[in-house]
């Protein structure tokens, strides 16, 4: 079952918890503190997968008996008559009887009664939590707004087109839903198989997501764990290679770092000059490049909100930093700028018209008619405002960004030749990149352009 956004990860940790120690009392409480999620809680799109989703795990973890009795006791509360519990129950008919005991039920106009097990026929442990959770789903009036959300269009796009528990077909209703209906921010196409490749040839270990949104990418790793195809990219980090770096006991400290250190540090914030001139005293090379193949000039120019922002960028060059030097991913400092400065541009002009349409709704000049009211009560309605786009914090550095570009092109600072963008990457190019490990990123990036 997707689960929306990251407010409840926590809940979906429980459940598989749950699941795994065969706690199936806790579990089936687990699906009813979720039919109180916020903003889709009267969702009968939520509440008809809730109900599934309590059959579904009895059916896994119990018996086709005790989930046939639990589907007869939640039946009255997932909606039948809608779309998604209809193509949903159609499934379930499927998994608990098989299809020929659901054609012959059907021929004999009694479709929906053979699942309706006694409830008594259920242990007691199990008859509470299932109570509950019916009463939940019956709690309060439906929400339609609420069922427009596009995250519940894709529950019902896989409620009528996959089969629950078929991976692959779940997958790839997702990543069809996503790309021809309505957008969808999944990790499909090129980046499935950038994921699909690091996890196959990644050392073994435990897979871990921080956040998750609808689990598609979850799925993913999840069904190359069960193939025996994937397991989670780590990097191992020895002690001895701690204790190396940083004698005597491995710990980053004032007294063991290298210039170069101080330099980055500096120029991740790029905030006091001080720590710069004393990075450059100690000899560091504003030539050097961090793990992703990153200079300081790179770093520095990113930070267009700083206060310090032009007399690091300026300083940099003039101890004979390199303007046309490529990042691990062929990006050069004059990339990095014009992008931050498209992006905040793009930004700057969306909030000047929503200004300009606030102002519209003040003075009475804007849409008038059903659902916006006369131009007199626009006028009276309060509507917030703030200071003009060029006053606020967020655009007021804007123009040390331009003048940082101005100053990188004077400098004779070019676009870089191949930027990495994985939606020209070949089956092959994407094979090089994901060496990164074992040849570098500047290894696997040369071997990827010679194949593009």
């Amino acid at each position: 079952m997707p689960f929306i956004g990251e407010g409840i990860c926590s809940s979906e940790a429980m459940l598989w918890v749950s699941e795994m120690q065969k706690n199936l009392p806790r579990a089936i409480s687990v699906l009813s503190h979720l039919t109180i999620f916020p903003r889709v809680a009267r969702s009968p799109t939520w509440r008809a997968t809730l109900g599934v989703s309590a059959v579904l795990l009895l059916w896994r973890q119990g018996s086709v008996s005790t989930a046939r009795a639990a589907r007869g006791m939640l039946q009255a509360t997932t909606g039948k008559h809608r779309k998604v519990a209809g193509a949903l129950e159609q499934r379930l008919d499927d998994l608990l009887l098989g299809r020929e005991a659901r054609a012959e039920s059907m021929r004999q106009g009694s479709r929906g009664r053979h699942g309706t097990a006694a409830p008594a026929s259920l242990p007691n442990e199990l008859s509470r939590p299932l109570e509950s959770l019916a009463a939940a789903l019956r709690e309060g009036p439906p929400d339609k707004i609420a069922d427009r959300r596009k995250e519940f269009e894709l529950l019902r796009h896989l409620a009528a087109n996959a089969f629950p528990w078929a991976a692959q077909d779940v997958l790839r209703e997702m990543e069809k839903f996503g790309a021809q209906k309505i957008f969808l921010k999944l990790a499909g196409g090129v980046k499935r198989r950038l994921l699909e490749r690091a996890a196959a040839e990644a050392p073994p270990g435990l897979v871990v997501e921080l956040g998750t949104y609808v689990g598609f990418s979850s799925m993913v790793l999840a069904f190359l764990q069960k193939t025996g195809v994937g397991r989670m990219p780590v990097r191992i980090v020895q002690k001895d290679d701690l204790r190396k770096a940083y004698p005597p006991n491995g710990i980053p400290t004032a007294k063991n770092q290298t210039p170069d250190d101080f330099l980055f540090q500096a120029c991740q914030y790029s905030v006091s000059m001080a720590s710069l001139d004393r990075a450059l005293q100690k000899g560091a090379n504003v030539n050097a490049r961090n793990k992703d193949g990153n200079s300081p000039l790179m770093i520095a120019c990113q930070n267009w909100t700083a206060s310090q922002y032009m007399p690091f960028v300026q300083k940099l060059l003039d101890q004979k930093a390199e303007v046309n030097v490529e990042s691990g991913w062929g990006f050069t400092p004059l990339d990095k700028v014009a992008e931050l400065l498209k992006e905040a541009e793009l930004a700057r002009k969306q909030e000047i018209l929503a200004q300009e349409e606030r102002r519209e709704i003040m003075e009475g000049r804007s849409i008038v008619g059903y659902g916006y009211g006369t131009a007199e009560e626009q006028r009276q309605r309060l509507i917030p405002n703030q200071p003009l786009a060029d006053e606020l914090d967020t655009f007021k550095c804007l123009p040390q960004l331009r003048e940082c570009k101005k100053l990188l092109e004077s400098k004779g600072a070019k676009p870089g030749d191949a930027p990495f963008n994985p939606a020209y990457l070949t089956t092959e190019a994407v094979a090089c990149f994901t060496r990164v490990r074992a040849t570098g990123v500047d290894g696997a990036r040369r071997r990827a352009k010679q194949v593009v």
